[in-house]
Parts: C-alpha cells; sequence; structure tokens
C-alpha cells in the first residue's frame, strides 16, 4: 500500500471514530433529557442522571424543550463540521465543500419552515413539528456523511473514468 493512500486511510478512520463517538454522545444526551423530560411532564420519578448532565435535575419541562433544541443545533453543527472538514481531508476540492454545506443549510432551512409552518398553522403543527425534527435527525447522523462521502467518491470516479 502506498503512503498517501495510507494517509488517506487514516484519515477515514479518523473521521470515522469521531462519527461514531459523537453520534453515541448525542444518543446518550438526548435520551437523558427525554428521560427527564417525560418525569418532569408526567410527575413521575426523576431518574439517575450521570454527573455531567446533573445540571438538567432543576429544570422545568418548557427549559428541558429548549435544551433540546440547543443541543439540536450543536449537534447538527458538530456533525456538519466533521463532514466538511472530512470532506476537505479526503477529497480537497471546494466544490465539495460547498455541496456539503448546501445539502446542511438546505435540511436546517426545510426544517425551520415546518416549524414556522407549524407556529402559522396550529393545527399542523404536530405533523411540522414530526417532520422538522425528521430533518434534524438526518443532519444529525453518521449516515448522512457517509452518504455524502459515497457521492462524492462516486462521482470523483465516475469523472476519472
Amino acid at each position: 500500500m502506498n503512503k498517501n493512500r495510507l494517509i488517506k486511510l487514516s484519515k477515514l478512520v479518523v473521521i470515522t471514530i469521531l462519527m461514531y463517538f459523537l453520534g453515541y454522545l448525542r444518543d446518550f444526551i438526548f435520551v437523558t433529557i427525554n428521560d427527564e423530560s417525560s418525569a418532569v411532564y408526567y410527575h413521575d420519578i426523576r431518574p439517575v442522571l450521570p454527573d455531567f448532565m446533573n445540571f438538567i435535575s432543576t429544570m422545568d419541562y418548557k427549559h428541558l424543550l429548549q435544551l433540546k433544541l440547543l443541543f439540536t443545533i450543536l449537534f447538527a453543527l458538530l456533525f456538519f463540521l466533521i463532514a466538511f472538514f472530512g470532506i476537505y481531508l479526503l477529497f480537497k476540492e471546494k466544490t465539495y465543500r460547498q455541496l456539503c454545506a448546501i445539502f446542511y443549510v438546505s435540511l436546517f432551512l426545510v426544517s425551520s419552515l415546518f416549524v414556522i409552518t407549524g407556529i402559522a398553522f396550529p393545527s399542523f403543527s404536530d405533523h411540522a413539528y414530526n417532520i422538522s425534527r425528521n430533518l434534524m435527525h438526518i443532519a444529525q447522523s453518521p449516515f448522512t456523511i457517509l452518504f455524502l462521502f459515497m457521492v462524492i467518491y462516486y462521482h470523483k470516479n465516475a469523472r476519472t473514468s
């Protein structure tokens, strides 16, 4: 295996590990907040929280939902950054980084439009929220990054052959 290929493979391994751990952390944080939210909403016994999540133990339901929104934006941004820098490290072409940025911005904008639609039309708010939430799940998924990598890899190889 030549040195260039080994370096590229090493970068891919590091990106994959970052995606895995970020996805695991995201899932853990959201499950913890959802458990706490459920206990607060239903006036149930509150779950035992991990030390680094103890700060949510005094939050009311409204603030827990706001925290979820903040974490949604944060994790979507982190997944975007991993995708963007991964594409930069592996493919080097500005066009592919622009594709990545357009893809993530589009997900965010369409999701935001559904939120606004849900606010403007309260009878549609549950559906709008679910659509918006699912779009943001796409933005916070390692599969989105892998999908972008595969599309770019295919495009790059189709162009050179």
